[in-house]
């Protein structure tokens, strides 16, 4: 009974993570004729109102509304779009720029809907760099909160992590843009959206540190809709499970059913109270949870229903109530049935957990039944997907095969199913600890020439048994013969041991120096196919800098994110020269970082010297990256703005130093210039760069500071991040 509870709880945590390519845990999907309500409504408002901003948000909600739901119809995505446009044209009537970005910003929802993930961000894209340079703080908010939102919808549905990394990226600058001019349900929505891609890339701290705050900000505030406060609530209590701090888990879920009673809410509050009390071993009190979950969640949003019925199964079965058990696991088996390309996998936790119960309530041909199509799915190709994954279930799968065929009498067949189980039991401890497995497997040996060795005493007690039946004149002889063959015994089981161990130390070294030169070869080719990759974007910037010259603006924009690309392309060309692939020598990187930014912008007519001091020493590719591209956003800045033609010596100076604190670095960048004004303030800055500038030190817990000297300074402190 407890190799399958461990069992079940490795396998939740994969099935979470599997869950995210067909929903999102945080979306609400109203049923149809809930949806239908809510649309008809909503069109009376419109139709009521003379205001055009009230009409603005009204539309919005419509065509948001049109998208959401259970299922999205082609007539749902037109009726969005034609909104869309309506807004759009409203904007450009009335000349109100942030409505027009709203019309742009539901535009890209329904691509997004549709699946057109590329068009959606491209158009988003386009709109932010308009917002930018109209320096309007809310529209660009409002556009990298969009973004971030597909972002993460294209990781959910698709599956790729990277999406997720790139949708924290524009939640964040939704958040820096929003801070003081987004609404508070705005601003609320954006911050939760990026705790949610934290709760999944496993930064529970950050996404609790994140929800803290709103809770600190804005539980007391009337402004904040009561629906975003319990998510608040259920996104706290989620992540303090996760960090295994259960009695705040508990506490918040509490305070999110006092908050607000929609279902997709008090469903997951409940489903959180369900998994700490089974963690502390309360199931009966965790099986009320999940069923006071699975009625509030069930008519609401079947797609969610799955993973109750499965929790609920689990619950029975360790109750010893096998006929409730086998109820759940069933109507499990059904719901999986919703998600056509996972259904297979999906299922199997259910089916063995069915297969459990029936043999624990006497079904011995039911749980045989099941126990078999479960080793035929997951058995094949050690590739496969599946087969890797729930490696434990078909291990215990055949365990329970044996245990059938015993009950039956049938010893062959049962003890053919026990070594299939002690056979792959040995494959799940090889992938745990290779090493660890071979020195198992030696003293496995060591137990058999034991036993051999004990066996051949016993034959040797019987030939000195033998030997008192002789003459005295053999009795000499015979003993000298025993204590020969006693002698040689002993020394060749002593070899063969000896033999036996240097023979695996041999093979457990041969196999740790092929993976390891096998990822060294592995780290190699990625580090130069991402190079290449870069200097293909490289090129063809290149070719759209030679088609713009008539725009020198665009000119300067694209040679800017040239160089962005270029000293990132430069650290894995770095990485791929050192063969050691997690670190670069930062001298030798600030030498062809600084010589690719002065082929750049240098001219004729301004012609700079530098002066470096860097440290030669050797950085982690996660320090090297952003410091990069600090360095180069403040050398093309100083190129650009430091120096006019009445300075006849413009130099630029680098230094990059530890300090006496442990891995933290000093980096300035010092130009001799005309200087920056008396009321400069970094902070206030909105360029792209700056902004990148600060967001760059901030990822590296570091600060900034201006040298208000002879021309233009900056003074950065950084802590090198620990090395993947």
């Amino acid at each position: 009974m407890h190799t399958y509870k461990s069992n079940s709880l490795k396998i939740q945590f994969l099935l979470e993570l599997s869950f995210l390519m067909v929903l999102s845990c945080f979306g609400q999907h109203p049923a149809p004729k809930e949806k239908t309500r809510e649309i008809d409504s909503v069109k009376q408002l419109l139709f009521d109102t003379n205001s055009s901003l009230v009409k603005v948000e009204h539309m919005i909600t419509l065509g948001e509304l049109y998208l959401n739901g259970k299922t999205t119809s082609s007539k749902d995505m037109e009726s969005a779009f034609r909104y869309a446009d309506e807004i759009l044209n409203l904007g450009k009537q009335t000349g109100n720029f942030e409505t027009q970005i709203k019309g742009s910003i539901l535009h890209a929802k329904v691509l997004q809907v549709r699946g057109q993930y590329d068009d959606a961000t491209s158009l988003l894209y386009e709109k932010i760099e308009i917002a930018v340079r109209n320096q309007s703080d809310k529209s660009t908010a409002l556009l990298h909160k969009a973004l971030g939102e597909l972002f993460r919808d294209r990781g959910f549905n698709t599956g790729e992590v990277c999406n997720l990394y790139e949708s924290e990226i524009h939640l964040n600058n939704s958040i820096n843009y929003g801070k003081n001019v987004l609404g508070v349900n705005k601003f609320v929505e954006a911050s939760l959206g990026l705790a949610s891609i934290l709760f999944y890339t496993y930064d529970n701290e950050k996404a609790v540190k994140i929800l803290l705050d709103i809770v600190n900000q804005y539980e007391e505030n009337i402004e904040l809709d009561s629906f975003l406060l319990a998510k608040t609530y259920t996104n706290l209590a989620m992540n303090y499970r996760k960090l295994d701090l259960n009695e705040k888990a508990s506490s918040f879920a509490k305070k999110a059913l006092e908050a607000n009673e929609h279902p997709s809410n008090t469903y997951l509050a409940y489903k959180i109270l369900g998994q700490v009390s089974e963690k502390q071993n309360n199931l009966i009190a965790a099986r009320n949870y999940y069923r006071k979950a699975l009625n509030q969640i069930e008519e609401v949003d079947i797609h969610k229903v799955y993973n109750l019925l499965e929790r609920l199964g689990n619950t029975s079965l360790e109750l010893k109530d096998y006929s409730t058990s086998i109820k759940y696991y069933k109507r499990a088996i059904e719901n999986s049935k919703l998600f056509p390309k996972a259904y297979g996998a999906l299922s199997i936790p259910s089916q063995y957990g069915l297969s459990q119960a029936y043999y624990r309530n006497g079904q011995l041909s039911q749980s045989k039944k099941i126990t078999h199509q479960i080793i035929v799915f997951l058995s094949g190709n050690d590739d496969n997907f599946e087969h890797r994954k729930y490696r434990e279930v078909l291990r215990d799968a055949h365990l329970l095969m044996s245990q059938l065929h015993e009950e039956e009498k049938n010893y062959k067949t049962s003890l053919t199913y026990h070594k299939q189980f002690a056979r792959i039991q040995k494959e799940i401890e090889h992938h745990r600890d290779s090493v660890y497995n071979l020195e198992k497997l030696k003293t496995i040996e060591e137990l058999e020439l034991a036993f051999e060795t004990e066996k051949k005493d016993k034959e040797i007690s019987m030939l000195k048994v033998n030997s008192t039946l002789q003459d005295e004149k053999n009795k000499q002889q015979g003993n000298f013969a025993i204590g020969l063959a006693l002698g040689s015994i002993f020394l060749l089981t002593l070899l063969f041991i000896v033999l036996k161990a240097l023979n695996l130390k041999q093979v457990a070294h041969k196999t740790i120096k092929e993976k390891y030169e096998e990822n060294k070869l592995l780290m190699g080719e990625i580090h130069h196919r991402v190079k290449n990759n870069l200097q293909i974007i490289i090129s063809l910037l290149n070719a759209q800098i030679n088609s713009a010259k008539g725009d020198k603006e665009l000119q300067v924009a694209l040679k800017e994110s040239q160089t962005k690309i270029k000293s990132m392309a430069i650290i894995h060309q770095s990485l791929y020269n050192s063969q050691t692939y997690t670190k670069v020598k930062v001298n030798n990187y600030f030498a062809e970082l600084l010589n690719q930014v002065s082929q750049t912008f240098e001219t004729e007519n301004k012609s700079i010297q530098f002066e470096t001091n860097v440290e030669n020493k050797e950085i982690n590719m996660s320090m090297a990256v952003p410091v990069g591209l600090i360095v180069n956003e403040l050398v093309t800045n100083s190129y650009k703005y430091a120096f006019n033609q009445s300075l006849k010596s413009n130099r630029i100076i680098v230094n990059f130093n530890s300090t006496e604190k442990p891995d933290t670095y000093k980096l300035v960048v010092l130009d001799n210039g005309i200087g920056l004004p008396d009321d400069f303030d970094i902070e206030k800055l909105t360029s792209f760069g700056m902004q990148l500038v600060r967001g760059l030190v901030d990822q590296l817990h570091g600060t900034i500071s201006i040298i208000k000297s002879q021309g233009t300074g900056y003074e950065i402190f950084i802590k090198e991040p620990e090395a993947a």
